[in-house]
């Protein structure tokens, strides 16, 4: 592997490309570069139905319901391991509350991106959300998951 130096510009607008928490700045170039067609070795394929099987839209107040998370609840944004806490909501029914208003996880999340300098659109609000304890909505609708699909299979 070679290295390579790019100056702030680049690497700003690498970060703006990159698919958050998936990337680093080496898969955006080989993305936007057309270098992804053929299989990356270091990648596993995936089959058809891994690619066609969609995870469902997570639902706050699914989370709430199975006792996980509870309605009133303080969430705080996070990215990259560091908390904005002038982004705290509150969770509302199946929204969060922040500042006299309600939003989604994502509306919400991505107005916090553009506040320190990321892009803010088609942002999967849920990786940002944690609660105080530290837990991240992501993780905790995963965990609502897998107790649905046992309570099924049973």
């Amino acid at each position: 592997m070679k290295n390579i130096k790019i100056d702030e510009e680049v690497y700003t607008y690498l970060q703006k490309k990159a698919i958050v928490f998936e990337e680093e700045p080496n898969d955006v170039l080989r993305r936007i570069l057309g270098l992804n067609q053929v299989n990356d070795p270091q990648k596993p394929s995936h089959t058809l139905a891994e690619k066609t099987r969609k995870q469902p839209r997570t639902n706050l107040q699914e989370i709430v319901r199975a006792g996980l998370i509870s309605d009133g609840q303080r969430l705080i944004f996070q990215h990259s391991g560091k908390r904005l806490p002038e982004y705290t909501a509150t969770i509302s029914e199946k929204s969060l509350h922040w500042r006299g208003k309600r939003y989604s996880m994502s509306a919400l999340a991505g107005m916090a991106l553009e506040t320190i300098g990321l892009d803010g659109k088609s942002v999967r609000g849920p990786l940002f959300w944690f609660t105080e304890s530290g837990k991240s909505i992501q993780e905790l609708w995963e965990q609502y998951l897998s107790r649905a699909d046992r309570n099924i299979s049973k």
